[in-house]
């Protein structure tokens, strides 16, 4: 128990009091610590309205969402982004900005990256809840290079967005692994008014890095004499897997203008190089041949292998291959004059 005296207080007056209390826990996931607030004037006769409840969220060791501040300015409220880069020594857990026994807060914009304290491994987080508020809040998850001064997510690839009722009991962990050559991954948390929620729970850790997957190729074409104005494109990918072991739960992502407008699981690729046609397949207007980036995640560590930019062509007419990028190659045929 604390308590100060206070010498004077004159009739509807006013007065601040600092009072410390020591609201530290031993407990690793943090601790819910009851407090009363106590105004005692004549003992004799206390005061029905001479005290206050109040419970204090003391967090304990875990490594929080930040929280966003909201500033007024002449162009209105805007928010500051705390932007936080933490580094990883030893087994972690991650939570909402609400720690692990709070919910996390409505109207938020948050950063926050963590990096491998040994620049030899990359960081690991297994997702062991995640409830918000679906539509409302979402927790977006970047595993390929952000720059670390910076935080600037404009550029970066999004790996996963999640949202809604996740991970509980009876469904299973979520997890992943840093592909960024830095070994981090990142994490932007984004909510609106009145989504407040459970939140997340996530252990994280260092592991050693791992390259068994590289995307060799892809290809989306399709030539279609008596197509309409939108065709429905094929994706082929080839994949090389280099380990000697089948590679399970092989997420396939297709993104245009920085937008996911295809993604799909292959439930296994097996060693060495194969091609997959995508039971899915790409909308795209005719003869207007569209730039797509296509991108494969799995058990991997190094995301500079797992990247092609290709053109998506649908055309009544026969068309050449994908051109090269660089070097040499035929460009324009002339035949009696003409193209």
């Amino acid at each position: 128990m604390s308590q100060v005296e206070v010498d004077e207080l004159r009739g509807m007056a006013y007065r601040d009091v600092d009072i410390k209390v020591d609201l530290s826990t031993d407990r690793p996931l943090g601790e819910l610590i009851p407090l009363r607030f106590e105004c005692v004037v004549d003992p004799l006769n206390p005061s029905k309205n001479g005290y206050l409840d109040y419970t204090v969220n003391s967090m304990g060791r875990v490594v929080v969402q930040g929280t966003t501040e909201w500033y007024q300015t002449m162009f209105g409220t805007v928010p500051r982004d705390p932007k936080i880069v933490t580094r990883v020594t030893g087994p972690t857990i991650y939570t909402d900005n609400g720690g692990a026994l709070g919910n996390h807060t409505s109207d938020e914009r948050s950063t926050l990256k963590f990096l491998p304290s040994d620049p030899s491994k990359k960081v690991r987080v297994r997702f062991l809840k995640f409830k918000t508020t679906d539509q409302r809040a979402q927790l977006i998850v970047f595993t390929s290079d952000i720059t670390t001064s910076e935080l600037d997510l404009s550029k970066g690839r999004i790996r996963d967005i999640l949202m809604g009722d996740l991970v509980g009991d009876g469904t299973p962990s979520i997890t992943y692994v840093s592909e960024a050559e830095d070994g981090g991954i990142t994490f932007y948390f984004n909510s609106i008014s009145d989504s407040e929620n459970e939140g997340w729970i996530a252990e994280v850790d260092m592991v050693e890095p791992r390259n068994p997957l590289a995307l060799v190729g892809a290809e989306a074409a399709l030539m279609d004499v008596k197509g309409g104005e939108i065709g429905k494109v094929p994706v082929k990918v080839k994949i090389n897997n280099r380990w000697d072991v089948p590679q399970k739960e092989v997420e396939v992502s297709v993104l245009q203008k920085g937008k996911f407008v295809l993604v799909e699981t292959l439930p296994e690729v097996q060693p060495g190089v194969h091609e997959y046609t995508l039971n899915k397949k790409l909308k795209v207007p005719m003869a207007n041949p569209t730039e797509v980036v296509v991108t494969i995640e799995g058990d991997d560590t190094d995301a500079r292998d797992n990247v092609d930019t290709i053109k998506a062509i649908y055309d009544r007419y026969c068309f050449s291959t994908q051109l090269p990028t660089e070097g040499n190659y035929l460009g324009v045929v002339q035949v009696y004059n003409k193209y």
